[in-house]
């Protein structure tokens, strides 16, 4: 029960998060620029903006493929409530994806009220670990 009750906590933290994604920036009342020019030039980590430590994370190694494979997409759900998205090589094995996806969680970022910022993962060398097909 301790490794599903882990999960549990995952999945938790990251529906927390997507709860408390920022509304849509293009609605806000005028007042409300000065607020937003300044989430958006404000960087801090990741893990700061979705209000997630990357404690929460269990090693892959502790984890089912489809428990991996839905933490996976529930993280790049999260991301993308906050304007963030990953450009992951196709046919990425999902531990692979996994490891990847939590190795910029402590980057320094800024927050995205406008447009998408695009985590660029074709610059590692993941290309030894696409499935051909």
């Amino acid at each position: 029960m301790g490794k599903q009750k882990d999960v549990l906590e995952i999945f938790k933290a990251l529906d927390r998060s997507k709860a408390l994604a920022p509304t849509n920036f293009a609605e806000l009342a005028p007042d409300d620029v000065a607020q937003v020019l300044e989430l958006e030039y404000q960087e801090k980590p990741l893990s700061e903006h979705l209000g997630i430590s990357l404690e929460v994370f269990l090693p892959v190694e502790q984890l089912e493929n489809d428990e991996v494979a839905t933490i996976v997409d529930r993280i790049l759900d999260v991301w993308a409530a906050y304007n963030y998205a990953a450009d992951l090589p196709q046919g990425l094995p999902v531990r692979i994806a996994y490891e990847t996806l939590l190795s910029v969680w402590d980057e320094t970022v800024p927050c995205i009220p406008f447009g998408t910022f695009h985590f660029d993962f074709y610059d590692r060398d993941l290309d030894q670990y696409v499935c051909k097909t």
